[in-house]
């Protein structure tokens, strides 16, 4: 078995992006999204520099052009990355949004609010056969919606101050 290289080690200095990768990676199961999303995404994150076109992602990650392109068009979706036009090229580029983190919870943390609402039909539906496992269900979802929903908001004032670095983000309306 091969001993894990820690991340400051001196041997690990040189890799120590594209070990950052694998271990995003590695979270498939816990993110549940593919693992070529999760790498594209790791990369985003550390690479140098800071936007990428698709061909530099295949080469950078070793992933075929249809991975590269499920996996930003996902992200894109979600608002983790953003499109970019630079002037003169005609490649499109990549960067992960200032706001991305707060547009990938607000997206991922959307199912709060949705659980709160069928729980809530199924109360009124039920009306005095309803007992504590579906009020229980209810509450705890209303309870994590508010508290995330304040949380985001406070937060998205830091994360709204962004420098576009000289690139012009390509809207998606949508």
């Amino acid at each position: 078995m091969t001993q894990a290289i820690p991340y400051g080690s001196p041997a690990s200095r040189d890799d120590w992006r594209l070990r950052f990768v694998e271990d995003m990676g590695g979270l498939t199961l816990v993110a549940g999204l593919p693992r070529a999303v999760m790498r594209v995404l790791g990369w985003m994150i550390v690479c140098e520099p800071r936007d990428q076109t698709a061909g530099d992602l295949q080469r950078e990650l070793n992933l075929s052009a249809g991975s590269v392109s499920a996996a930003v068009r996902e992200l894109c979706d979600v608002g983790m990355l953003e499109r970019l036009a630079r002037p003169g090229d005609r490649r499109i580029h990549y960067r992960l949004s200032s706001r991305g983190w707060a547009a990938g919870f607000e997206t991922r943390f959307r199912i709060l609010g949705e659980l709160r609402r069928v729980a809530g039909r199924a109360l009124d539906g039920a009306g005095s056969d309803a007992d504590e496992r579906l009020q229980g269900m209810h509450d705890l979802f209303a309870v994590m919606e508010a508290a995330l929903v304040e949380l985001l908001r406070t937060s998205l004032a830091e994360l709204r101050a962004g420098d576009s670095g000289g690139t012009t983000p390509i809207r998606r309306d949508g």
